[in-house]
């Protein structure tokens, strides 16, 4: 019981993390409304790519 309430907290903890940090990214508005879109629909799945691949791009999106 133990294992699946930390399971259940970190995933929680993850998808509120993603949805902080799309809100918080330089995207266009229409950009962040996908990905959280994106992360609603699908959030683990959502949440992962975001963080493994839309945060980069959003952060080359700031550098230019």
């Amino acid at each position: 019981m133990v294992v699946v309430t930390a399971v259940g907290i970190a995933y929680a903890a993850l998808f509120v993390g993603a949805l902080v940090s799309i809100a918080r990214s330089g995207l266009t508005g229409a950009m962040k409304l996908a990905w959280a879109a994106f992360a609603v629909v699908a959030p683990f799945l959502g949440s992962a790519i975001w963080f493994l691949i839309g945060r980069r791009d959003s952060r080359r999106l700031d550098r230019v």
